[in-house]
């Protein structure tokens, strides 16, 4: 019933969608030719022999009327819930999920870097979740003969630093985005809260129906094997309130089973918060921000290593 209430909103929302792009293509064309002209063919006696008659193409200006207020002005009519109901359209979602072309001022050089940690990224996790007890019996054998050569250590067991990259990423689009925009606005940083709303509005409702309704309502229906119950945790039913706050990756209870990869969301929502007002000193007292940088970065290297030191860490995944 569920699957069938998804693709109906599919298809009436696509209909609808293709529908309101025929009114406005009509609508530009139109509007770029509100004069036409009518051709007509008339004929014409050739006046050198007096009797062989001709026909030729007069035209003759006339003007067409074109009822431009006839046509939806779609942008006006489609309100709130029309544009609720196009984000659920494959016409417009599939034409910006294959778009290719990028802006004048982009920086197409982290497409590429984006490339590699993606899949760098899709492929330790594949390799991980093979090896998990229950899944092979002799994981931990594995393990330690993937780990045993540098490259395959290199690629694999270390490979979940890799998602560090999107970091650095989103750390300097985020900091050139600010310094672009604090030019247009000299003075006024209102617009920073502006960008926190916006931030998790865009994230927040798709990431909510994933989380409610696909991991805990229908997540026990998707599989039924011997191993499926221990995949079912109470996690969701008990901090889905963790992930919509964006803390779910801070103790006293961290609830990594459920959805255990959004971690990243919550860690990427966090430096979002922060960052903007170390920017703020970046922009007004550099030298002040490089301190305050320089502080962060000690501290990273403190934290991290007294933990390790604390439960003992070692050096390699197989210590």
């Amino acid at each position: 019933l569920f699957c069938l209430l998804v693709i109906t909103l599919l298809v009436i929302s696509t209909t609808y969608d293709v529908y309101i792009h025929s009114l406005s293509s009509l609508s530009s064309s139109d509007a770029e030719n509100p004069e036409k002209k009518a051709v007509t063919k008339f004929p014409s006696i050739n006046r050198s022999n007096g009797y062989e008659i001709e026909t030729e193409e007069l035209e003759i200006e006339k003007l067409l009327p074109v009822v431009i207020e006839d046509i939806v002005d779609t942008k006006k009519t489609l309100g709130t819930c029309g544009q609720i109901l196009l984000c659920f359209s494959l016409y417009s979602n599939g034409a910006q999920l294959f778009n290719c072309e990028s802006q004048a001022d982009s920086l197409k050089c982290l497409d590429g870097i984006r490339v590699l940690s993606m899949t760098w990224i899709i492929f330790v996790h594949i390799w991980f979740h093979n090896l998990m007890p229950g899944a092979a019996d002799n994981s931990f054998v594995a393990l330690d003969l993937m780990s045993y050569n540098f490259l395959n250590d290199l690629i694999t067991v270390r490979g979940f630093i890799a998602v560090d990259t999107f970091f650095t990423l989103s750390g300097l689009l985020l900091t050139r985005s600010f310094l672009k925009r604090q030019e247009k606005v000299e003075g006024s940083y209102l617009w920073i809260l502006k960008l926190y709303f916006l931030r998790y509005l865009r994230l927040t409702p798709v990431y909510a129906v994933v989380l409610i309704i696909f991991q805990t309502i229908l997540f026990p229906y998707y599989s039924n094997s011997p191993l499926w119950p221990r995949r079912v945790n109470e996690h969701c039913y008990k901090y889905w309130w963790k992930h919509l706050l964006y803390i779910n990756n801070i103790k006293p209870v961290f609830t990594g089973d459920c959805l255990g990869h959004t971690w990243y969301l919550a860690s990427d929502m966090q430096l979002h918060v922060i960052s903007p007002i170390i920017l703020i000193f970046l922009h007004r007292f550099k030298f002040i921000a490089a301190v305050i940088a320089g502080c962060l970065v000690l501290s990273n290297w403190l934290i991290t290593g007294f933990i390790s030191t604390y439960y003992r860490f070692g050096l390699s995944f197989r210590e």
